[in-house]
This record gives structure tokens, sequence and C-alpha cells, in this order.
């Protein structure tokens, strides 16, 4: 699963364009019908946090894809 913090995808939106009161109106109305995000990190099998540069994220995904095509 690829993962960004609450604040961090605010920021981003506001970023983008969004007002906060959308973005938090937006958020609240998806969660209400997904499992919370901070409790899907529990059960994954991978996480990447997309919190950080898109270098990074990038990173992530290779190793990630790595440990998937070595798994049986």
């Amino acid at each position: 699963m690829v993962y960004t913090p609450y604040e961090f995808c605010g920021n981003r939106a506001v970023v983008d364009g969004f007002s906060e009161k959308d973005f938090k109106r937006c958020w609240k109305r998806c969660w209400k019908i997904q499992m919370d995000i901070e409790e899907k990190v529990k059960y994954a099998g991978y996480v990447i946090d997309n919190s950080g540069e898109l270098e990074n994220t990038q990173r992530q995904v290779r190793e990630v894809f790595e440990r998937l095509k070595e798994d049986p």
C-alpha cells in the first residue's frame, strides 16, 4: 500500500488549490466508507511512504518490486 500521513495529504491538497475545509470534508467522507489509513498500515504486507521526495518513493517501489519477484 502507498501511505501518506493526513497532514502531508492536507498540505499537498492546499498547494494543489483545495481549501483546507474542502480537503477535510473529502477526507472525512472517504474514511467513513473505508478503514482508517493508520489501521490499514497495520495490515499491509508492504508500505510505501509517499510523504517524501519522488526519488524516495520510487526507490521504495523498486525495493518492494524486487522483494515480490523473489517471493514464490
